[in-house]
C-alpha cells in the first residue's frame, strides 16, 4: 500500500466516523449498518488485512448503492423544529456525503 492510498483510506474514515457521529446521534438505524460496513473494510485496508484497491472499490460500489435513486441515502436528512438549526445541521451532514463522493468518484 502506498502513501497516497493511505492517505486516502484515512480521509474515508474519518469521514465515515463523522458520518456515524451524526447518523447515532438522530437514531438512524438504517442507513447506518452500511456505514459501518464500510468502515470495517476500511479499517481491514489500513490493518494490511485487505488491498486497498479493493477496499476504496468496495466502498465506493456501497456508497453509491446506497446513495442512488429516490428514497435512498441521498434522501436522508436531519429534522430540527427551528429551520436555522435544520439548515446548519444538514449543511453539516451534506458537506461529508459531498466529500466522500468526492474521494469515492
Amino acid at each position: 500500500m502506498n502513501n497516497i492510498e493511505i492517505k486516502k483510506l484515512n480521509s474515508i474514515k474519518q469521514l465515515l466516523l463523522n458520518l456515524i457521529f451524526i447518523l447515532e446521534k438522530e437514531s438512524e438505524d438504517n442507513w447506518i449498518r452500511a456505514v459501518y460496513l464500510m468502515l470495517d473494510k476500511v479499517d481491514n485496508g489500513l490493518s494490511g488485512k485487505v488491498d486497498s484497491k479493493e477496499v476504496i472499490d468496495y466502498v465506493s460500489r456501497t456508497y453509491k448503492s446506497i446513495s442512488a435513486g429516490s428514497g435512498s441515502f441521498s434522501d436522508f436528512f436531519i429534522w430540527r423544529e427551528n429551520i436555522d438549526d435544520r439548515k446548519k445541521e444538514n449543511k453539516k451532514l451534506q458537506k461529508i456525503k459531498d466529500d466522500l463522493w468526492d474521494l469515492l468518484t
